[in-house]
């Protein structure tokens, strides 16, 4: 299914927080597919027949006692990728790190890869707006982080039972696109990412994120 995820628009102003890649200037489609696969990522947890946020692989670090927050998932592969996923967004660092909550696809970036385990809110992050300067490793981040969204969507569908899709959809009244294609239209929206990044020595093209 393609759909067009990054809109065409003219150069934003200097005060629109897009300033830091112009051409990401319109991401209101993009967006809608990412609260989309928070609401999923929730489904994913309650029903049965297990947890598969854990299933997959990220450990489950429980809030503390007394807060309102969710659970933070998280993992650090032997090559130093960070994932974290919490009900507000999801961070994503390699040498450096990009943030998005689950509305938005603008980062935040900080200028190493930091320790998810013990972060409840956004504000307990280290993180910064990004900047033009910064786009040379966010952009990447951020297609990786795509990337990573894809692979889990593929791999939901083949460990759940046929309907899995449409089950873990109810309720939600806002679907972009029916869940059997959300790994194809991550794919897209990652290649579309990766059309604007210079290739570099520091910024390979790859598929494998974690």
């Amino acid at each position: 299914m393609r759909i067009k995820l990054l809109s065409q628009r003219p150069t934003p102003k200097p005060s629109t927080p897009a300033t830091w890649h112009p051409e990401l200037a319109d991401l209101r489609r993009a967006e809608m597919l990412l609260e989309q696969q928070f609401w999923l990522f929730g489904r994913d947890v309650i029903l049965s027949p297990r947890n598969a946020l854990v299933e997959y692989g990220l450990r489950r670090h429980a809030k503390p006692q007394g807060r309102q927050d969710g659970s933070c998932y998280a993992n650090r592969t032997r090559q130093g990728t960070v994932l974290a996923l919490w009900g507000f967004g999801a961070y994503f660092a390699e040498q450096q790190g990009v943030l998005i909550t689950r509305r938005s696809l603008t980062p935040l970036v900080s200028e190493m890869a930091l320790d998810p385990v013990g972060v409840w809110s956004p504000d307990e992050l280290l993180v910064r707006a990004a900047h033009a300067a910064d786009a040379s490793f966010a952009l990447p981040l951020l297609a990786r982080l795509c990337r990573w969204f894809a692979q889990y969507e593929e791999w939901i569908l083949t460990v759940r039972p046929v309907g899995y899709d449409i089950r873990s959809l109810t309720g939600w009244h806002k679907i972009v696109v029916p869940r059997i294609n959300m790994a194809a239209v991550w794919r897209e929206l990652a290649a579309e990412m990766e059309s604007l990044i210079s290739p570099t020595a520091d910024n390979p093209r790859r598929e494998s994120v974690a």
